[in-house]
Parts: C-alpha cells; sequence; structure tokens
C-alpha cells in the first residue's frame, strides 16, 4: 500500500491537528479486522517530510504499527516518547447521526468513530512533534509509537516488542481520552490459565 500525505491546511508545513484529526477518521481501522496499514503509511509520509526517521512495521494483511524517532542518539539521554492506537472498536448496532467516517463538526463537535479513542490524540501528538522538531533535535529527541489491534488484545504492542523496533524512552505520554487532565500511571497485563475438577452445575443451583 503506496499512500502519499496530500494537502493539509497547515501553518508553516505543521499540519493543522483538527483537519488531520478528520483525515485520520477518514481511514476505516474498525478492529476486527483493523487495516490500519493505509492509516499508519499515511502518517509515515507526514512524520517523514518533516524529517523523522520511519519504521513501518507490517502485521498480517492491511495491518501495521509505525515508530517514528527523531534527534535520538545512542548513548545520549533518553528520549520522551509518544503513544497511541489506530485502531477503533466497531460501529455499534445503534445508528449514526452522523457518518462515522466523515469526521463532520457540528455545533462545535466532531463526529466520527474514534475521534476520541484515540485519532484526535494520535493527530495531537504527531502535529506538535512536528512543530516543535527543531526543539526536539536539540534535546533528547522524541519517539512516536503508533500500534494497531490496541482493541483485541494489543497485538499491535506485542508486535512491536517480539520485533526489536522499540527504542528506550526516559517518559511515555500516552494520548488516549482523559477529558484533558493529565493522569500519573501504568497498566500492565497478566494472562493466567486454570485448570479446575469437580461436576458442572448451573449457578443457580451451585
Amino acid at each position: 500500500i503506496s499512500v502519499e500525505p496530500d494537502r493539509l491546511p497547515s501553518a508553516n508545513g505543521v499540519p493543522d491537528a483538527v483537519e488531520l484529526t478528520r483525515r485520520l477518521i477518514g481511514f476505516k481501522t474498525v478492529n476486527p479486522p483493523g487495516e490500519e496499514e493505509a492509516c499508519a503509511r499515511y502518517l509515515a509520509g507526514l512524520l517523514e517530510a518533516a524529517g523523522f526517521s520511519v519504521t513501518v512495521q507490517k502485521m498480517g494483511e492491511g495491518r501495521a504499527n509505525l515508530v517514528a524517532t527523531l534527534g535520538v542518539s545512542p548513548g545520549g539521554p533518553l528520549p520522551i516518547g509518544f503513544t497511541g492506537h489506530i485502531d477503533t472498536v466497531p460501529l455499534g448496532a445503534a445508528a449514526w447521526s452522523q457518518d462515522p467516517f466523515a469526521g463532520d463538526i457540528v455545533d462545535g463537535k466532531l463526529y466520527g468513530r474514534g475521534a476520541s479513542d484515540m485519532k484526535a490524540g494520535v493527530a495531537a501528538f504527531v502535529a506538535a512533534a512536528i512543530a516543535e522538531a527543531d526543539r526536539l533535535r536539540q534535546g533528547p529527541g522524541a519517539v512516536l509509537v503508533l500500534t494497531a489491534g490496541e482493541e483485541t488484545g494489543c497485538a499491535g504492542a506485542l508486535a512491536l516488542t517480539q520485533g526489536g523496533v522499540l527504542p528506550q524512552v526516559g517518559a511515555l505520554v500516552v494520548a488516549e481520552p482523559t477529558a484533558n487532565r493529565l493522569f500519573d500511571g501504568h497498566k500492565g497485563v497478566l494472562w493466567l490459565s486454570a485448570v479446575s475438577s469437580g461436576k458442572t452445575a448451573h449457578g443457580s443451583m451451585p
């Protein structure tokens, strides 16, 4: 898949974050099946044009992660990291009042699947990183990690850890929606398997 970034409203080469959000909503990355590669390659084109070093990691047909770095030097200070996922949950059974893939703005609100979770967050840190590219080069640098498959078991993050393409960072900003409040936290995953023995019974009559 080859996706060239078309012209977005911008100032001094920096994409407008709202318009970029609308553009990302236009990519149908509903998971399952995901199909995040076109969206990932679109963002890769924007970041490459701004001087970032970009790796697109394929993880199956039509699926991909993206890692972009700028100003990161081996043995130097650890860069700041930004991360977000580009897949979305399904549309659901209820009818939408707006086209879920149009990114329409009505009465000051932007509508679309993934507008909040989390294409707006991705657009915000991509636009900010491009805007501050010169400062990032002069400082410890930045790492942008965009994952596929987050909504169904974090398959994209697993592929990145297994692929060895993740540089170490000093701090990580996760662009999940938090009503613009800063949360300090960490979450991991622990999968357990259990085997039991006994007689089967319904929960109403154990």
